[in-house]
């Protein structure tokens, strides 16, 4: 339920504070000027205020209705118990209403139709019917309510109630937007005629004004100004007259004055005002609704019309509208444009006289269907232009009946010329295609040219009188050489054909390559007769094959080779390395936190650095070595010389200067670092794969050490990686083989000394090596993914203790559990949340605190932002662990409801009185909560640090001062309450 409280926000709050307020003073001068007994009125305005709440703002809140009734009912002098129930029957009261409008009356609070109001009057009688029955049961069965009475009073706490709520409900749910136009320029003096007299009229019939002049006045004069309201000023004016006749009718009876206060027994008359009030509000209310329909359907009807209009005129298809004997009735601009008449011409023709005769059984046919099912076409036909040529028209139609029951076809034409062009064009360049397929050159036996197909015209650009005639060699690139040609001819006059690529010229100079098939056609004795010579261009197809070589061996952002080909060079490079005797130095690079370039100004400036780098690259070696882009960030380069190993120092000093050097992309100006890693051929390695392992480590030598600089690879490069291996093959098997340990750590509650908190912390008893830190383990189980398995175990052990510790030491104990944020951002469904984990083992949400680092927030992704609203849902609290040393954002803590801020050891470590870590520390305190968050301080090793902590009004505190994490067994042997002496015990 406190979960629930803490998602109010103030301005709900606020409003149930001011329902209830209101509701309590409003039934506080109800009851003490309409109630003989103080209890029972037939007249109930909060009713009405009660059910406009519940519809506007929703159920929720029901506590204010329920608080007004109890407040209101005290004030007129009932006692704590009657007010109670009586609260109770007007709450249900409400509710109930509001239920029965949402389920069965299918009821819009903007009051629109009649039919709502007839709901609501619907609802009304029959919830009141809830708090009468209610109340009156109450008053009866405490004795303050005679058996006789009970009738009689059941009637007038309904009578009460329904009047309110068809008075009351409708006013809050209409006035709770303006009316329009009330005070503008043309209606400003009917808006003060019609209230204002209403308003004097009022008077006059309830509060006797005027009365030596015009008499007493009789209160069906106010008809008139409801009815005025109504039509004129629609609900808001209808219920603006009906509160104002309701407040002047009940004072005249307060002052027993007027239409109903003239007798002074104000019961009797409270009944006619009932009944009176009831009839005009019905009236009122019905006519000003009928009236807004009205209003509203014309508009739409209107709005309906243009709509329909605004299309038809501006159609691109032509639309038209035919009596049934085919003459044109109307016409949009599209068909008039189409047809070239205007629509006066166009009215004295038919369909028939804009159709060719071939069309008319067609036409007959399409009439035939529109007879049968109302709806002719699609289909195609010709019609006939004004200045005589056919138009291609397709045409769809329907067949409508108007209002006065006149038939008539709408038509929607659509000129289709284009479309039948397009058709035609592509026919004939298919034709064109299929003919000419492949150049054809036909030439005599001395080489001159004696005929070619349209297709070679279209390859060569030469036109067949520009070739007729002419040797074949007009075509000649001057890209062979003599000997091609000798030994093409030498095969041809061998063999009578020959076969291959070739580079010819076209007419306009350009060079294109084509694949030749030249076959010789002999005469009876053997003579050359013809030589006919076929060829394809194939331009695109051996650009398309370099292209394709490129993109296999060249990285298509910064056109350096890639890793395929850098794997041949490097492969090449140690073969001469190799024969030479000489070394050859290979080095991995990557750019430094080009993640945040790419993620902050986009993949484009990335790609655009890339290229500034691989340039830059370039520069910075000789023309002899070799760069390469391995993908993403990733370059690489081989030095090669006899003395390469000396100058190795001096390339990598001149890259780092180079890439560091500002880079300008457009408005931005970017700095960006690089890491180096060196391998040495044939030091370190003698294959390729293995110098790129070396020089890997190298490289994430480098970044460990600082970035922004190189590293020779080591042989303890090699052992550490051994070791890590080692380590995580030990770390796939630890949690199977029951290994790990879970350590707890009390923190305690610095004003009581109470120890009501534990924070769990995870141990490794590694069968060989002993106790394992987290430090050493942890960021290798994140790296892996081995950190779900582990985290999930933890938080089962976690969950498990909590469990038992709330049943022995204290039933609102806590353990808090460090959350990696790799468990955050994965999304595997295999795995239980932690709310639901939690509540399969059967423990509250409270009894876990989740601890989080500052960078979670920041890099939270929607995937990470639903977790942590799943667990403030769930009751599982969140603690933000390490507070001070990252990134913090107030925005975040607060979008996040952080319940706790750790205050990282670093700043307890070293605090001291007036220092700067003490500081530090109040101002997280201070600004902690400000925020509503506890703080728990983490390190706390001795008594000043301690008390300096209290005296800064820090919440929680834990550290060697109080205890080391211990097993289970060990922290139940620690005392539950930890004595800690005030300043004066201490002085």
């Amino acid at each position: 339920m406190f979960q629930r409280f803490r998602n109010y926000h103030w301005p709900n709050i606020f409003w149930l504070i001011s329902l209830a307020l209101v509701y309590a003073l409003l039934a506080k001068c109800v009851l003490d000027f309409f109630s003989d007994n103080a209890v029972v009125s037939i007249v109930w305005p909060p009713s009405g205020l009660a059910m406009a709440a519940l519809l506007l703002g929703g159920k929720k809140y029901w506590p204010g209705v329920f608080i007004g009734a109890l407040a209101g009912n005290m004030l007129a002098g009932s006692s704590v118990a009657i007010s109670f129930f009586i609260a109770i029957g007007n709450t249900l009261e409400a509710l109930t209403g509001v239920w029965l409008l949402n389920r069965f009356g299918r009821f819009n609070p903007a009051l629109t139709h009649p039919r709502h109001y007839l709901w609501l009057a619907l609802a009304g009688a029959v919830c009141a019917g809830v708090s009468a029955i209610i109340g009156v049961s109450s008053l009866f069965i405490s004795g303050l309510l005679p058996q006789q009475a009970i009738a009689l009073n059941l009637l007038h706490w309904w009578q009460g109630d329904v009047l309110g709520i068809i008075l009351i409900t409708p006013f809050v749910l209409v006035w709770r937007q303006n009316p329009r136009d009330w005070l503008s320029r043309d209606r400003i003096l009917e808006t003060f005629a019609c209230f204002g007299l209403a308003f004097l009229f009022g008077q006059a019939i309830f509060l006797e004004w005027f009365s030596d002049q015009l008499g007493h006045m009789l209160g069906f004069w106010m008809f008139l100004f409801f009815v005025w309201a109504a039509v004129r000023f629609g609900r808001h004016g209808a219920m603006l007259i009906m509160v104002m006749t309701m407040i002047q009718g009940l004072y005249g009876l307060v002052k027993h004055k007027g239409f109903f206060g003239a007798n002074n027994y104000i019961q009797s008359e409270l009944l006619n005002f009932w009944f009176y009030i009831l009839v005009l509000s019905a009236i009122g209310m019905s006519l000003a609704l009928f009236v807004y329909e009205r209003n509203r359907a014309e508009k739409s009807l209107e709005l309906s019309e243009e709509k329909l209009r605004t299309m038809f005129e501006m159609s691109p298809l032509g639309m038209a509208r035919n009596s049934m004997d085919g003459h044109y009735i109307e016409a949009n601009l599209a068909l008039l444009g189409m047809v070239g008449y205007t629509l006066e011409e166009l009215n004295t023709l038919t369909y028939w006289d804009l159709t060719p005769q071939e069309y008319n059984q067609q036409e007959a046919n399409q009439l035939q269907l529109l007879k049968d099912t109302g709806r002719y076409g699609p289909y195609e036909k010709e019609y006939i232009h004004r200045s005589g040529h056919r138009i291609p028209v397709r045409l769809s139609g329907i067949r409508i009946t108007g209002s006065d029951g006149e038939k008539c076809i709408w038509s929607i034409i659509e000129d289709i010329s284009e479309r039948k062009k397009t058709e035609e064009s592509m026919q004939l360049a298919e034709l064109v295609y299929r003919s000419s397929g492949e150049a054809i050159m036909v030439s005599n036996a001395n080489g001159e040219i004696i005929a070619v197909n349209p297709a070679f015209t279209k390859m060569t650009g030469y036109s067949i009188d520009e070739v007729l005639g002419k040797n074949a060699n007009i075509l000649s690139s001057g890209h062979h050489d003599r000997t091609f040609y000798a030994e093409m001819w030498n095969q041809i006059n061998t063999t009578g054909c020959w076969k291959g690529e070739i580079w010819d010229r076209r007419k306009n100079g350009e060079i294109y390559a084509e694949w030749l098939s030249i076959n010789s056609v002999y005469n009876e004795d053997g003579s050359v007769h013809r030589r006919v010579a076929l060829f394809t261009d194939i331009t695109q197809r051996k650009q398309s094959e370099e292209l394709i070589w490129r993109q296999t061996n060249f990285d298509h952002i910064t056109e350096l080779p890639n890793r395929h080909m850098f794997r041949n060079c490097l492969n090449q490079e140690i073969k001469e390395a190799h024969s030479n005797q000489q070394s050859l130095a290979l080095l991995l690079l990557d750019l430094d936190h080009f993640k945040e370039i790419n993620d902050t100004l986009g993949h484009g400036i990335g790609d655009q650095m890339l290229k500034d780098v691989a340039k830059r690259l370039q520069t910075s070696v000789r023309h002899t070595d070799t760069v390469a882009r391995l993908g993403g960030d990733e370059f690489t380069i081989i030095l090669t010389g006899a003395d390469i190993c000396n100058n190795v120092e001096s390339h990598a000093q001149r890259i780092l200067q180079h890439i560091s050097e500002p880079y300008h992309l457009g408005e931005e100006v970017v700095y960006v670092s690089i890491s180096i890693g060196i391998t040495l051929y044939p030091d370190d390695a003698a294959n390729i794969d293995e110098l790129f392992k070396n020089a890997d480590q190298a490289m994430y030598a480098a970044k460990n050490l600082g970035r922004n600089r190189y590293q020779y690879f080591t042989s303890s490069m090699q052992e550490v990686a051994q070791t890590r291996m080692k380590l995580v093959n030990d770390l796939r098997g630890a949690l199977a083989d029951n290994q790990f340990r879970v350590f707890y750590q009390p923190i305690v509650e610095l004003s009581t000394g109470a120890i009501h908190k534990a924070e769990a912390l995870i141990r490794w008893q590694h069968p060989t090596r002993g106790l394992v830190s987290p430090g050493e383990f942890i960021p290798v189980a994140e790296e892996t993914g081995m950190i779900i398995d582990i985290g999930n175990w933890v938080l089962y052990e976690a969950a498990q203790q909590s469990k038992c510790w709330r049943s022995t030491l204290h039933p609102q104990f806590q353990i808090s559990v460090n959350k990696s944020p790799v468990q955050f951002s994965h999304q595997s469904m295999s795995y239980d949340s932690w709310p639901t984990l939690l509540n399969k083992l059967g423990v509250p949400g409270q009894s876990i605190v989740a601890e989080i680092t500052e960078g979670l927030l920041l890099d939270a992704s929607n995937f990470t932002d639903n977790k942590l609203l799943n667990f403030r849902d769930a009751g599982i609290q969140v603690a933000l662990d390490d507070f001070g040393t990252g990134y913090s954002s107030l925005s975040y803590i607060k979008k996040f409801d952080i319940d706790y801020i750790k205050i990282d050891q670093s700043f307890v470590r070293n605090m001291t009185p007036h220092s700067s870590d003490m500081v530090l520390c109040e101002a997280i305190i201070v600004m902690a909560h400000k925020l509503g968050i506890k703080v728990i301080a983490e390190g706390v090793e001795t008594i000043e640090q301690r008390d300096l902590l209290i005296a800064a009004g820090c919440d929680y505190a834990q550290g060697y001062l109080f205890s080391r994490p211990v097993p289970v067994d060990e922290f139940d042997k620690l005392p539950t309450v930890i004595a800690i002496p005030t300043p004066a015990a201490e002085s």
